[in-house]
């Protein structure tokens, strides 16, 4: 898991961006009550790449590796968002990039167990 702190505010903005690069993103609103005449509301968009999935609100965003190794299309959202955001406040990136590189890893060694 990533996450981020955001730069910029504009959900519309960042879902255009997202689908010029090719990322499935969805609106959706979320509401919470947080006291007995309160509710908290957020906006978010729901990001879907190929092995990479997750978030981006107002105030964060998150990202999640389901399976396998991330295609290309996965790197651009993570370059996407890395680079409009700030950078990873959470240990969250070390397990993800410990993730990644145990896959290519694997990858490798399966390649040369085929020889």
């Amino acid at each position: 898991m990533m996450r981020y702190s955001l730069r910029s505010n504009d959900l519309d903005e960042i879902a255009k961006e997202l689908l010029e690069i090719g990322i499935e993103v969805r609106k959706e609103n979320y509401r919470e009550l947080v006291a007995p005449h309160k509710i908290k509301e957020e906006n978010y968009l729901r990001v879907k790449g190929d092995n990479v999935s997750g978030r981006i609100s107002p105030t964060s965003a998150f990202l999640y590796l389901n399976d396998g190794i991330p295609s290309e299309k996965d790197e651009k959202l993570i370059e996407y968002v890395t680079g409009k955001y700030k950078l990873p406040i959470e240990r969250g990136f070390i397990g993800l990039t410990a993730t990644i590189t145990a896959s290519y890893i694997t990858m490798l060694y399966l390649l040369l167990q085929m020889k």
